[in-house]
Formats: structure tokens, C-alpha cells, sequence
């Protein structure tokens, strides 16, 4: 794994090689110092970074850690992290999914289509007849869903009264 980095030593440090040899950038990010995986040095590096980051996540954290070293294993080092900090494991709270209900005895069984429905209303949307000066309508549309198969049926609905839901019904 470290030779497909291309090291070399200089003053005793070994740094990544690469082909950034003629950027404008720092020495430093041109060339960053490896650091061991599971040594104690990375370690306080990451947990030092972790600290002025704000407690950010494990990957702004090893972006901004490769700015001046190349750790080996690093997202396994930044993870390892966030994981073991107090502050960060008590801001991330455990939430409890509710357990689903059985679904109603109407739903499960086969049956004709549009034998057991629901029925729902969206709207209002507004009805032009087309002539200029006619002022738009107010209608609402009835949705019909089958339960057994989720087929829908649409029905316009003139207003939201008894008697224009038996009509649409019907």
C-alpha cells in the first residue's frame, strides 16, 4: 500500500511522491508526510483536527487532515474518531421506528377491483369555461382508490357537499 504512494525520505520523514512536482502550490500539500495507521502521533493528530473542525464528520475531518499528511487507513482512523468522541456520540441521537400495524383485513384480501374504496378529495382548482368573460369555477377532485389493487378513479366534483359526493359517487 505504501508503495503505491511513491515515498521518499527527507530529513527523515517519509512523503508522498507524485506529479506535482511543477504546481504553485506549498511544499507541504505537494508532498504530505505518511503517517502509520495505528500509531498513537495519528491518533492525536486526528483528535486535535476533530477539535478545530467543531466536531465535523470523518470526512471533512480527512480532507483537511490530507492537507499536510497522508494518513494510511485514514477514513478508518477519521470514523474511529467521531466514534469514540463523547460529544459527538451524545449529539447523535438513537430514534425508536414504531413497530407498523397489521394492514386493515380489507387491503390483504382478494377481491373485484373497486369493491372496498377509499375516497379522498384534493383541490380546489379552478374551472374556466373558455368564454372570456366568465368567471372561473371552483371544483374539487374526487380521487377513488381500490384498496385490494390501488387502482384510482377521478371525478370532478362541483363542491364539497353531500349531495355533489353522492353525485360523483354514483
Amino acid at each position: 500500500m505504501l508503495r503505491s504512494l511513491n515515498p521518499f525520505l527527507r530529513d527523515g520523514l517519509i512523503l508522498v511522491g507524485g506529479r506535482l512536482e511543477n504546481s504553485d502550490i506549498a511544499d507541504g500539500q505537494k508532498h504530505p508526510i505518511v503517517l502509520p495507521a495505528s500509531h498513537k502521533i495519528t491518533r492525536l493528530i486526528f483528535e486535535a483536527y476533530h477539535l478545530e473542525l467543531l466536531h465535523g464528520g470523518p470526512q471533512l475531518m480527512l480532507s483537511e487532515v490530507r492537507r499536510l499528511y497522508w494518513p494510511l487507513l485514514g477514513r478508518v482512523t477519521a470514523r474511529s474518531v467521531v466514534w469514540h468522541c463523547v460529544k459527538c456520540t451524545k449529539a447523535r441521537p438513537r430514534f425508536n421506528h414504531p413497530i407498523m400495524a397489521p394492514l386493515p383485513r380489507d387491503r390483504v384480501q382478494c377481491t373485484r377491483p373497486f369493491t372496498v374504496t377509499g375516497v379522498d378529495f384534493a383541490g380546489p382548482i379552478y374551472i374556466r369555461s373558455g368564454l372570456r368573460r366568465v368567471a372561473a369555477k371552483k371544483a374539487w377532485i374526487a380521487i377513488f382508490v381500490c384498496f385490494s389493487t390501488k387502482a384510482i378513479h377521478l371525478e370532478l366534483a362541483d363542491d364539497l357537499s353531500s349531495k355533489s359526493f353522492m353525485a360523483t359517487f354514483r
